[in-house]
């Protein structure tokens, strides 16, 4: 089976992680390919710049790939510097892709904090991780 695209999940280290190992692995049982699945980088350390060689192999395959898909989804939550990071990566990339979306989960946020790159044409909204999954299966 070919590919319907490639994913890159960003969300929280740590408290994400369970949210983002569940959505790739539905995800993949629906013929998407991750373009980087970092919930399997064994090794990463905090404080991050007290680890920076350890590190940075981590970082430069996160960037990569943010960078290399197709089909962008943030899972929100607090304090998200690195998944936002990421974000914005792959929306930059998005300029030369066109068939490139972007999904934001609002799962378990009370309040979103709104940015204007919601309003990008490719960017949707969507309220649970289930319902992305249902709107990907077509």
């Amino acid at each position: 089976m070919s590919s319907k695209g490639k994913v890159y999940v960003a969300g929280k280290v740590g408290a994400g992680t369970d949210s983002v190992k569940h959505l790739l692995a539905e995800l993949r049982n629906l013929g998407y390919e991750a373009s980087y699945d970092w919930t399997d980088a064994s090794g990463i350390r905090k404080p991050y710049l007290a680890n920076v060689q350890r590190n940075r192999p981590f970082a430069e395959k996160m960037l990569q790939g943010a960078h290399d898909c197709n089909i962008l989804i943030l899972l929100v939550g607090d304090n998200l510097l690195g998944a936002l990071i990421e974000f914005g990566i792959g929306l930059g990339s998005s300029l030369s892709e066109p068939n490139f979306r972007a999904y934001v989960v609002t799962e378990g946020v009370e309040t979103l904090r709104e940015s204007i790159f919601y309003c990008l044409e490719e960017v949707t909204i969507v309220e649970t991780i289930d319902r992305l999954i249902a709107m990907l299966k077509d």
